[in-house]
C-alpha cells in the first residue's frame, strides 16, 4: 500500500509501501500507540504517535501544519481511507504538504511549557 512518510529528522516526505495492517503502522512510526489527528477532504488520513508528549526527552524534532493546533513529534504517516474506513492507497503527494514547518528541539520545548505539556526542563 502507498503512504507518504513524514520525517522531522530528516526533514522529508517520501512515498513509501508498507502492507496492511497495524503493525506496519507502528514500525513505520516507530511507536505502541498511533493516533489520526486529521483527515482530508480526499480521505487522507494523519497517523501519528498518540504518547510522543508523555515520551518527550528533549531531543524530539516534529512538525506543524498551519491547520493542526499542536505539533507532531516524531515520524508520521498519511495513508488513504475508503468509505469504510479500511486503510488503502493515499492520495496525496508529497507536494502537497509544502506547507509544513519543521521544528527543533527548541521550538518543542518552547511550545510544551506554553501549553503545560511540559512541566519541568528535561
Amino acid at each position: 500500500m502507498k503512504v507518504l512518510l513524514i520525517d522531522p529528522e530528516e526533514k522529508t516526505i517520501t512515498e513509501i509501501q508498507i502492507s496492511k495492517g497495524i503493525d506496519p503502522i507502528y514500525k513505520a512510526i516507530g511507536c505502541d500507540m498511533f493516533e489520526c489527528p486529521i483527515q482530508y477532504e480526499n480521505q487522507d488520513t494523519l497517523y501519528c504517535d498518540e504518547e510522543s508528549w508523555l515520551k518527550y526527552d528533549g531531543h524530539e524534532k516534529g512538525f506543524v501544519f498551519p491547520n493542526l493546533k499542536s505539533p507532531i513529534l516524531g515520524k508520521a504517516l498519511i495513508m488513504g481511507c475508503d468509505d469504510e474506513g479500511e486503510s488503502e492507497d493515499c492520495k496525496s503527494t508529497p507536494k502537497d504538504f509544502s506547507n509544513i514547518i519543521w521544528i527543533n528541539e527548541v521550538d518543542i520545548k518552547i511550545y510544551g511549557k506554553l501549553t503545560g505539556l511540559i512541566y519541568e526542563d528535561v
